[in-house]
């Protein structure tokens, strides 16, 4: 006969019970509970999410047909009736179950923390998901004229891999107003995306100590204070600039940190992918047509100088970009030859192919490479 615990109850036996019941008395939860208990209240709820039980109907059906475990689960000896437990759900307060979820995760945060990154100090990136809902069943979740649906907000440990704080509010709710529920700690760095702008919240974080990342929206209204001349590979700028914005500049009064990134990897990805698009296009244009189309490369004079000038008035002189007399599409093939190459395939024309070798055998080597990745057409200069 097997004695041991089921899994169930191993996996539970990490729950500090003590500091449940300190929340069940602060709150009174098991306030005239005959058997169902707020612990057995969670233990039906858990059970439920890790077998996947998609309704209370489906829970109760799964703990009826193991009634005989029942108690050596932990849920009691008394069976569970669909209205008891909807009637607990309904009623007992949540806090008690939000309180002691965030004990559990700041425990396992300190259980797991790793030196991912070598800055001091706890990283925190904060991001929301939206969940769809119908909105005949659940009318209070309106998010569109025909859409509900709930977000769910979660500020994530990176090095601990657990979450540190969530939150869930309707879908309606704008990302940026929630930074005010966040509970910021000093020397922390909190990555933010571009919906979480709010220089007001921005500038509590700056005043307790705090670092921030986030994204900027493009039209950003600054000025430069200070330009950082050397700077590492790829890093097209690193200033520090000021808010010019009326009510941004009240908001947050002090300087800010401005770089601008360039990363190769994801401007290959992004490249392949659009020409991958317009191929697509193209050749589905040309069944439907009857017309033989094909997709090439343009390079013309105006459009490259015109295109550098705008560039120019944006960003300002950036060495070997917009300090240029004009842009070109010619590829240096010998800066990163195989991924060029790949995306020549996508091109009949192609571009200006400026292949650089040292000798005869290079030359033979990459021209066996345009072959093998069925380069189309190309031209040498």
């Amino acid at each position: 006969m097997f004695q041991d615990k089921y899994v169930f109850s191993q996996l539970t036996a990490f729950l500090n019970r003590t500091q449940f019941n300190n929340y069940v008395r602060k709150y009174g939860g098991n306030r005239y509970v005959k058997h169902f208990t707020c612990w057995n209240q969670m233990l039906a709820m858990m059970f439920g999410q890790l077998s996947n039980r998609e309704s209370l109907r489906d829970l109760i059906v799964a703990f009826e047909a193991h009634r005989a475990k029942q108690y050596h689960l932990g849920l009691g000896r008394e069976p569970i009736a669909k209205t008891t437990l909807a009637t607990a759900n309904r009623n007992r307060d949540y806090r008690i179950f939000e309180e002691f979820a965030f004990y559990m995760m700041k425990e396992a945060c300190e259980k797991r923390t790793t030196n991912i990154l070598d800055i001091s100090g706890k990283k925190y990136a904060f991001d929301s998901t939206t969940i769809p809902l119908c909105l005949a069943t659940f009318p209070w979740a309106k998010f569109r004229n025909k859409k509900g649906g709930v977000k769910a907000h979660v500020l994530y440990d990176i090095e601990a891999q657990v979450p540190a704080f969530y939150t869930v509010t309707t879908a309606s709710k704008h990302d940026s107003t929630l930074l005010s529920s966040i509970h910021y700690e000093p020397n922390a760095y909190y990555i933010f995306d571009r919906a979480y702008d709010s220089f007001k919240e921005l500038y509590k974080i700056h005043l307790t100590d705090s670092f921030f990342v986030v994204r900027a929206k493009t039209n950003l209204k600054y000025k430069t204070v200070q330009w950082k001349r050397r700077m590492p590979k790829n890093i097209m700028t690193d200033a520090e600039v000021k808010l010019t914005g009326y009510l941004s500049e009240k908001k947050y009064p002090e300087s800010l940190r401005l770089v601008r990134y360039y990363d190769e990897e994801d401007t290959y990805t992004l490249a392949k992918d659009i020409l991958k698009f317009m191929k697509k296009k193209i050749d589905t244009f040309s069944e439907q047509n009857n017309l033989n189309f094909v997709l090439t490369a343009y390079q013309d004079d105006i459009i490259e100088t015109e295109f550098k000038k705008q560039d120019a008035a944006i960003f300002g002189k950036i060495k070997d970009v917009t300090n240029k007399d004009k842009y070109s599409n010619g590829i240096d093939l010998s800066i990163d030859f195989l991924k060029q190459a790949t995306l020549q395939k996508y091109l009949l024309g192609g571009t200006s192919l400026d292949i650089i070798c040292k000798n005869e055998k290079q030359l033979l080597e990459k021209y066996q490479y345009l072959k093998d990745s069925d380069v189309g057409c190309f031209r040498v200069n």
